[in-house]
């Protein structure tokens, strides 16, 4: 599940790239609206159109100096840089994780409710009061 959380998180495929028939799993997955809110806080227009330096020949020798613009990050991605989207992105996450919580717990519960009643040999007869206080080490305990 995992793997797919990641593949449809929007960060390795855009939206506009997967098939029609896929692409409501974007909208299904809390990576994608993590990452996009991540995207948006850090490139978003609110830095200011800030260029960001991206070094290719860090990577290889052949790729030039990019100095591209927030909003052209965000756009590259498929993402809209909007504070509107940003907040919407925390409500999904927050309401995915109320439902995920309480899935869980309600799983558990029926989980715990059908399980068989744990049976329990009878209990062993313990020695009175009045054998137990003559008890000397080595003598063992004889029950009636």
């Amino acid at each position: 599940v995992i793997l797919l959380f990641i593949l449809f998180s929007r960060y390795l495929l855009n939206t506009s790239d997967l098939p029609f028939l896929t692409r409501w799993l974007t909208y299904i997955t809390p990576m994608g609206y993590a990452l996009e809110t991540l995207l948006i806080n850090e490139f978003g227009e609110s830095t200011g159109g800030t260029p960001y330096k991206i070094i290719g020949a860090h990577c290889s020798p052949d790729l030039p100096l990019l100095e591209p613009l927030g909003p052209e990050i965000l756009r590259a991605f498929g993402f809209k840089d909007d504070l509107n989207v940003l907040t919407l992105n925390l409500f999904i996450l927050f309401g995915l994780c109320l439902f995920f919580s309480v899935g869980s717990f309600l799983i558990l519960v029926s989980a715990v409710q059908r399980k068989p009643p744990l049976h329990l040999p009878p209990p062993l007869l313990s020695p009175s009061t009045e054998e137990t206080n003559n008890i000397t080490p080595g003598r063992h305990f004889h029950f009636q």
